[in-house]
This record gives C-alpha cells, sequence and structure tokens, in this order.
C-alpha cells in the first residue's frame, strides 16, 4: 500500500502530461488547416479580387470637372457630381486630425491598413451584444470604400456586409502596401498623412459637400486650417452619418454625436482634462454657412442630364469630358441678367404686395412664392436652343419652368384663332364685329356686365364696329376674336391648336378656350411662333448638344445632321399672313411706343400676351432667324400680378433686351412671300380695294383737318384677289350675290343715266380764290424688287394727296367725298 501511494505522489502535474501537448499541438495543426481551407476555399476569390480588379494608381483620382462649351467655344460652366475642393494635408488642421482619428480609427498610425486588434475586439463586442454594435473599418478601408465604390459593388454581387468587409481589408492592405511600404519610420509618419489627405478630399460630410474644404465652407464658411476643435468635431460626426447628422439639418443630432466624439478624444487623450471635456460639450452648433458655388443653374442640370443619357453614370461619375452645346454665351447672359432685373423692377411697382425676392429665406425648403420668369430662345429652323434660363434663381428651385411648367398663355394664344379662320378660307381682311360682349358668352372672369378688352393693353380700349381680321388681331380685340372663332367652330380652333403643339388637355369646347385659358409651356408657345417665320414648319423637339469629347479628346456623341425634325403645323400661305399681320404690332399696334426698344424694330415681329385676370404675362415672337419666349408670373394660381400687369410692360422689356443682344449673332431676315399669295391693295376700313376716295380726315391741332390714307397692302391667296372696291369710300356698289362690284365706267354711266365728263388732267389748274383743295394721284409698289413683302399696312398703294394752296400753311391732306348720286323724279 506504501508502494502504491508512493506511487500516486510521483505522477506529473497536469500540465506536464505529454497527452496535453499532444493534445495541444493537434489543435494547432487543426487551427491551421482550417485556416489554410479557409483561406483557400474562402478569402482566396476576395484576395484575388483585390489584387487584380482594383487600378491602384487611380485610389487618389477624384472626379474630373466636365467643361461645357457655347456654341462658340466659350466656356460657360462646370459640371460634376460630388461638390469638392481639393486641400492639401497641410492646411488641415491638427485637431481636426486628432478628432478624425479618435473616432474612426484609433491605431492608424501603426497598422498596414487593418487595425486586427480592433476587428478582435469589434468581433467579441457585436457577439456579446448579440448584434453589430461596433465596425472595425479603418481609414485606410473606408478610403478603399469611396475610392472604388465598394458598397455599390457589393449590392451589385447581392454580397453581405461581412464579404464587403473583406474585399474592403485586402483593398487597404494592397494601399497601404503601394502608398505606404516598408520604409523608415519619418517616411512612414509623411506616407501616411498622404493617406489622409486623400480620405480627407473625398470623403462625404453631407449636404451635397465631397472633401473638407467643401464641408468647412459649406457649413463653417471657412477655411479648414480656421476651424476650431468643436467645429471640427462637428465635421468628424458628420461621417457616420452624413444625411442625418449634418449641422444645418439636425443641428441637435450633430451636437450629440460631436460630443461623442469630444468623449474618444478625452479617453485617447487629445483632450487632456476632464474640466475642458465637460465645457468643450457645452458649446452650442453655430453654422455659418458659406458653400462652393459650382455655378449649377437650370441650363447646367439639362446640359448634364443630356450628357449621362449619352455617355451613362458611370462615365458620368468620373468626368472630364468637354461638352459643346447650342447655347450663345452672351444671349443667355442676356437673357438672364434682363429677366432677373426686370422682375425686380416689377416687384418695386406700386400695388405689387406680393412676396419679394429680397425677403425669401435661403434655408427655406418650401416652394419660393415671389415672382418667377423664364426664357427661351431658339433656332427656328433647327430647334437648337440658343438660351435657356428655367426660372428666377436656382439655389431657392431647382423646379425648371421650361421643362416642367404650364401656365395659361392668354391672348399670345390669338394667333391660332385667326390661323385657323385662314385655314379655313378667309383673310386678313375678312370683317369681324367688334363690338361689346356680354360676358356670360364667354364665362371669363365672371358671370355679369361686358367682356372687358385686356388685349389692347391700353385703360381706355374701345370697340371699333366692323373691322378687318388683321386690325382685331394687330390690335388683340377680344370681342371680335371670340366672335370669329365661334363662326370658325371652337371644335376648329382647338384642332388647330393640337396641329401647332398646343393641347386642349380639358377637353371643353368652351368660348374661353379662344382666349388662351389652356395652360402650356414655353416651348410649346415659342414653337408655335417659329413656325410663323418658316413658311409653317417648326423643329419637332429643342436640341441642346452639338457634341461631346472624352478626356482623351475623342468623339463620344455628335448630333445627327437632321438634328431635330421638322413638322407641318399651318399652311405656308397660312404662316405668311399671321407673320405680316404680327411684325406690324410694332408699328401700328399696341407696342408701337415700344419699339425705341429695338434695335432691329424692321424685322422684329412679336405678340404679348396678357390674362383676363393679369396673373401671367407672355411675350414671344421672332426676327426671321431666332424666336425668343418669355414668360412673368407665378408657378401657382391665378392671382393677378398686380392690376392692369400688361404683358407690354412685364414680359416685353425682357424680351427687347434679349433679342438685341442676339441680333449681333443672328441678325434679322426678312421674310418672303410664298408664291400662293398675292399683294393687294387694300382700304382698312372695308377690306376691299382700295380707290382714290379712301381717306379718312383726321384733325390736327397744328394744321386742322387733314386727310389719313386708309390704303395697305394686303396679302391674299391668289385666286381669291379679287374682292371687290371699297365701298365706304368707292362707287363698287352690291352684287347680288353680296360681294362688291368693281367699279366700272359702264356702272357708272348707267347710275348717271349720262355721259362722262372726260378727264383731261389729273389736277385742277389756275388761282383758288376759294382755299379748294387740288388733289393728285400717287402710287406705291406693293412689294420690293426681290419679291418680299413691303413694310407694312398703312402705306400708299394708291390715292390721292390733297395740297395746301392758301399761303403761309403748311401741305395737308383732307378727305374728298364723292359726289352724291343724281336724284330724278318723276314729275
Amino acid at each position: 500500500m506504501n508502494k502504491k501511494r508512493n506511487q500516486r505522489k510521483i505522477k506529473p502535474p497536469f500540465y506536464k502530461r505529454r497527452g496535453l501537448y499532444i493534445f495541444f499541438l493537434v489543435c494547432a495543426l487543426l487551427g491551421v488547416l482550417a485556416v489554410l481551407l479557409f483561406d483557400q476555399l474562402v478569402l482566396k476569390e476576395y484576395r484575388e479580387r483585390a489584387l487584380s480588379n482594383y487600378d491602384y494608381d487611380k485610389v487618389d483620382d477624384v472626379e474630373i470637372p466636365s467643361q461645357i462649351f457655347d456654341r462658340n467655344g466659350l466656356l460657360i460652366g462646370r459640371s460634376y457630381e460630388e461638390n469638392r475642393s481639393l486641400v492639401t494635408i497641410d492646411k488641415v488642421p491638427s485637431v481636426l486630425i486628432n478628432a478624425l482619428l479618435a473616432q474612426e480609427d484609433q491605431r492608424f498610425w501603426k497598422h498596414k491598413g487593418v487595425d486586427w486588434k480592433g476587428v478582435a475586439r469589434a468581433v467579441w463586442l457585436n457577439v456579446k451584444a448579440r448584434e453589430t454594435t461596433q465596425g472595425a473599418s479603418t481609414i485606410t478601408m473606408q478610403l478603399a470604400r469611396n475610392a472604388f465604390n465598394l458598397q455599390k459593388e457589393a449590392e451589385e454581387r447581392g454580397e453581405s456586409g461581412i464579404e464587403r468587409k473583406i474585399v474592403e481589408s485586402f483593398v487597404a492592405l494592397e494601399i497601404e502596401k503601394k502608398y505606404v511600404g516598408d520604409v523608415s519610420p519619418d517616411e512612414r509618419l509623411t506616407n501616411k498623412r498622404k493617406l489622409l489627405e486623400m480620405y480627407l478630399n473625398r470623403v462625404h460630410f453631407g449636404k451635397g459637400y465631397y472633401g473638407v474644404r467643401a464641408a468647412a465652407l459649406g457649413f463653417f464658411g471657412k477655411e479648414p486650417e480656421d476651424l476650431t476643435l468643436s467645429e471640427s468635431a462637428s465635421l468628424v460626426a458628420c461621417i457616420k452619418n452624413p444625411l442625418y447628422i449634418n449641422p444645418i439639418r439636425n443641428p441637435e443630432r450633430n451636437r450629440k454625436d460631436r460630443n461623442h466624439v469630444f468623449a474618444r478624444m478625452y479617453a485617447e487623450g487629445t483632450i487632456p482634462t476632464r474640466e475642458e471635456y465637460e465645457r468643450l460639450c457645452e458649446e452650442p452648433v453655430v453654422t455659418n454657412p458659406r458653400p462652393l458655388r459650382r455655378g449649377t443653374s437650370h441650363l447646367y442640370e439639362k446640359v448634364v442630364a443630356l450628357t449621362r443619357d449619352v455617355v451613362g453614370d458611370d462615365a458620368m461619375s468620373r468626368g472630364g469630358f468637354s461638352i459643346y452645346t447650342t447655347i450663345d454665351k452672351n444671349v443667355q447672359e442676356a437673357a438672364r441678367k434682363s429677366l432677373r432685373e426686370q422682375l425686380l423692377e416689377i416687384e418695386q411697382t406700386e400695388g405689387y404686395d406680393h412676396p419679394l425676392l429680397s425677403a425669401h429665406d435661403r434655408e427655406s425648403q418650401a416652394s419660393p412664392e415671389y415672382l418667377q420668369g423664364a426664357v427661351m430662345v431658339v433656332d427656328s429652323s433647327s430647334g437648337a436652343v440658343i438660351a435657356h434660363v428655367g426660372g428666377r434663381e436656382y439655389l431657392h428651385s431647382q423646379y425648371d419652368f421650361i421643362e416642367s411648367g404650364r401656365r395659361p398663355i392668354g391672348t399670345a394664344f390669338l394667333p391660332v384663332v385667326y390661323a385657323s379662320a385662314f385655314e379655313e378660307g378667309r383673310s386678313p381682311a375678312t370683317l369681324v364685329e367688334d363690338f361689346h360682349m356680354d360676358l356670360r358668352e364667354v364665362a371669363l372672369g365672371g358671370t355679369e356686365g361686358i367682356l372687358g378688352e385686356w388685349g389692347a393693353e391700353i385703360m381706355d380700349p374701345v370697340c371699333e364696329g366692323d373691322i378687318t381680321c388683321r386690325k382685331a388681331l394687330r390690335d388683340s380685340k377680344i370681342a371680335a376674336t371670340v366672335r370669329l372663332g365661334i363662326d370658325v367652330g371652337i371644335s376648329t380652333v382647338a384642332e388647330q391648336a393640337n396641329k401647332f403643339g398646343l393641347p386642349i388637355e380639358s377637353g371643353e369646347m368652351l368660348a374661353r378656350l379662344l382666349l388662351g385659358w389652356e395652360q402650356n409651356s414655353l416651348w410649346q408657345v415659342t414653337r408655335m411662333y417659329s413656325a410663323f417665320a418658316r413658311n409653317g414648319n417648326a423643329p419637332e423637339s429643342p436640341y441642346y448638344i452639338e457634341m461631346i469629347k472624352d478626356l482623351e479628346g475623342n468623339i463620344v456623341y455628335r448630333a445627327p445632321n437632321s438634328k431635330s425634325q421638322t413638322m407641318e403645323l399651318c399652311s405656308s400661305s397660312t404662316a405668311f399672313q399671321i407673320h405680316s399681320i404680327l411684325s406690324d404690332t410694332t408699328h401700328h399696334g399696341n407696342l408701337t411706343d415700344r419699339a425705341g426698344q429695338l434695335v432691329e424694330p424692321e424685322f422684329a415681329t412679336v405678340k404679348t400676351g396678357t390674362n383676363h385676370n393679369f396673373s401671367d404675362a407672355w411675350s414671344v415672337g421672332y426676327n426671321g432667324e431666332v424666336t425668343c419666349g418669355v414668360w412673368v408670373g407665378f408657378l401657382e394660381g391665378r392671382k393677378p400680378i398686380y392690376d392692369f400687369a400688361f404683358a407690354k410692360d412685364l414680359a416685353f422689356p425682357i424680351w427687347a433686351r434679349t433679342m438685341n443682344v442676339a441680333a449681333n449673332e443672328f441678325p434679322g431676315q426678312r421674310i418672303k412671300m410664298p408664291p400662293t399669295l398675292t399683294a393687294v391693295g387694300l382700304c382698312e376700313r372695308s377690306g376691299r380695294k382700295v380707290t382714290r376716295y379712301c381717306y379718312d380726315s383726321v384733325f390736327d391741332p397744328e394744321s386742322g383737318v387733314s386727310l389719313a390714307s386708309t390704303s395697305y397692302p394686303e396679302y391674299l391667296r391668289v385666286g381669291e384677289a379679287e374682292v371687290g372696291l371699297c365701298p365706304v369710300h368707292g362707287e363698287g356698289g352690291v352684287t347680288p350675290s353680296g360681294e362688291f362690284a368693281p367699279d366700272t365706267e359702264e356702272l357708272r354711266q348707267r347710275r348717271l343715266s349720262v355721259s362722262p365728263i372726260p378727264v383731261l388732267a389729273t389736277a385742277l389748274l389756275g388761282d383758288d380764290p376759294y382755299d379748294a383743295k387740288v388733289p393728285t394721284s400717287v402710287e406705291k409698289e406693293d412689294s420690293d424688287e426681290e419679291g418680299e413683302a413691303s413694310e407694312g399696312p398703312g402705306q400708299e398703294s394708291m390715292g390721292f394727296v390733297a395740297k395746301e394752296t392758301r399761303r403761309g400753311e403748311r401741305e395737308a391732306t383732307i378727305r374728298l367725298r364723292p359726289p352724291p348720286r343724281i336724284q330724278i323724279s318723276d314729275e
């Protein structure tokens, strides 16, 4: 028993047993084997992807801005996806670096891309909490994720978050090998600082700010080197969740996360005392945004969107493109400047009581309620956009009125009514009734009273009885237009509107449709007017880009030769007849007193559009080469801009200034009359052929009573020019069919029953003791030598000029009436 007892005493201790070491050795071998198997079966794919799929020379490559040029090769803007401005690491304060490393990567200076201790700690804490509460991404891993967009790649591959982390780890190790390497401690420190610089120039801080400089200016209005510790910590706090933690959108959330950064800095010793830590936590978050501006506008957004459609999202995010547009820089700037200045002037008008641009809160997320406007200039034949100003202030509202806006066009719609009538066989010489109309016939603005005559854009409009279509359209006669539209047929007018590209969305064939009640876009209205300058044809759609080159100068897109397909909107005869009327607005219409604002009044063909309630103002027209459309109003509602806000006062000045600049590059051209029309001298009072008696007496305070010719050249379809003589001033009579008969010698002899007295001379000769007037006949050609249309109505084509023979008085004209008919009684 003693022997057995002694044997038990000499038994080796547990840790000296051979079996234990064999067990540990087997476990180690199994662990190594498991690691090797895991590496070969699981990690190999990710490691090989990190070695072969990524170009590490481009880790420091950030987006290169694309340049936008105008039609003459002048730079008009830079486009980029990310608002970024690069800064060197020596411009970044140490307090920001300390805050960044305290929160994101405490062992940045020691590890080689992956913090294995941090990984182990994160795994333990996540297992302990039974959820993902800790990450282990180092600065280098985050740089890898941002440089190669590894998160998007993982989503496209359907990989989990752990798989993405594995890829990030391998890529981070490769980045450290390339940019840090095995070097001396001093070189390592320098190279590590370079990695920090790459990271700080790339990371997103929220609100569209990429890189520390853009964020410092965007949130605090400071260069990075001027940031305080509190501001630096606020920026670092944004990195965790840029969308919700940025100090402008959510200052309280940013303050909470900023204080967490302070806590980490205190734990790391970069905030030395508890007192300083507590003092910093009490500081409020104070912002002072002065962000970098990249010149973004509605035009640039349109061009960038079109470019992205051509080159794709990935290529656009890399940038470096040269985009050559159809825009003219000078015209674009003139349109933008004139719109802004005119709207500011309107806001100072007496009676204007709407919100002002100056009172708008720049940080407000609500749509601005102040007065808006838009300008569009296009090449009338091709649809190339010369200028595009989609709104008043892009920073306040990115809503592009040209792209998306629709508003009632008021009296700018009137040419559609007259074009419908001309297409149906009527002509500019057709008489229409300009008499007061009951408001109930139109149901526009009320149900009682007389329909207003706001179209003439004067304070005291009058009705003039029977007038020609030319005069009715030229002077925007409301009642006369409604009567003509009803006579032609509202459905016929609606059909013509659809041909012009102005859809009638309501579908209700009401008389108010004739006065521009329906809502249309600026492009639709501009395109319609361009057809009047191009024989009834207009481009199907606008285009903005002529050519795109990549960074190496290769052409990746060129506009097709056909540019934009053209469509026939009306006949060439109708187009020229409308053109001839509209071209007269600056000579005898409502814009006569505004003609002095134009550098090319002889080529200006323009129509203003005013609504019955003065809520919108339009001015649309062309010079034979380009067409310009202007809109002024509010984006929503139908509230008046102010009482009697006429378009000639609101929108026309913008149109005039823009077209004056456009005339330098696109000078006006005369529109030729098509062979389907002929010029005929008519009397504007009757719409019939002018006679020698077609004069109206006019009282002049200086010269007394004088004569004013009522003759003008009208453009009628060939075969329809025999309209009879003027019955108001002449002797033509009326045929049984109701047409005016020509004034022939046979008719005159039959009426007088006496032989006519032959005229020996065209004037009375000798003394004139009774102060009689001496008429002489004059004639003027209806068209110039090249067959182009004459300047417009109001010019004499045939008639008498009576000269005053009294000594000392200036030459005057008086109306000579025909003698009364001889009445022979039966007695």
